[in-house]
């Protein structure tokens, strides 16, 4: 991107083609709040290096969505960002994003595991709620705090190890609490809700 406009935002506001496979075009740095919302002829999107930012609700509901290619220079997941595609099988997420916003994959019910940059420390409320495909999840060590219902409903997990650096864990896997889940013992007196630790306590490590 040219130098000039690095301090600007090129802001992608509503899309209105009916394109199955869709580029988003060089020089944009934020998808805008529901720019593709509730598109169900789209099937895969491309986010060209340059985009920093998703933001509130900006793929919702694009239920045909399959397959999305995010940059390394994209920071930020808004809230709902792809809440309720619902074939969404395999997401690969920006290796910069440190917050995943609000229910962002909320209601994704065909996702089948996912693998968080290092630099995700703050994973929010519903945020992979009630993808009921969801069998593995893999936790950065940089992971800090696990906002509630973040895994509610997520039926199909059975195994969690949550990384050393976890200081907030509330109320996350409710309806959800896979039967291997590892609490590491140097957390185990931190700052838990006391609804989420009379779950947690009998798994340490």
């Amino acid at each position: 991107m040219d130098e000039a406009l690095d301090d600007y935002l090129i802001i992608l506001g509503r899309y209105k083609g009916s394109d199955a496979h869709v580029r988003i075009p060089d020089g944009i740095t934020t998808v805008g709040a529901r720019a593709f919302a509730a598109n169900t002829m789209l099937e895969s999107v491309v986010i060209p290096a340059g985009v920093r930012g998703l933001d509130a609700g900006c793929l919702e509901s694009c239920t045909t969505l399959s397959e999305v290619s995010m940059p390394s220079t994209l920071w930020r997941i808004g809230d709902r960002a792809f809440k309720n595609c619902a074939s969404l099988e395999h997401v690969t997420i920006g290796s910069e994003v440190g917050t995943l916003g609000q229910e962002a994959f909320c209601g994704c019910t065909s996702l089948q595991g996912i693998a968080m940059p290092e630099k995700v420390n703050h994973v929010k409320a519903g945020c992979f709620a009630d993808c009921a495909a969801l069998a593995y999840v893999d936790f950065p060590e940089s992971l800090a705090e696990l906002g509630p219902r973040a895994f509610q409903g997520c039926t199909a997990l059975t195994e969690v190890f949550l990384p050393e650096g976890l200081t907030k864990l509330e109320n996350t896997f409710v309806r959800s609490m896979p039967t291997g889940t590892f609490c590491p013992a140097s957390i185990a007196s931190g700052h838990f809700s006391d609804r989420t630790w009379s779950l947690m306590a009998r798994w340490t490590r």
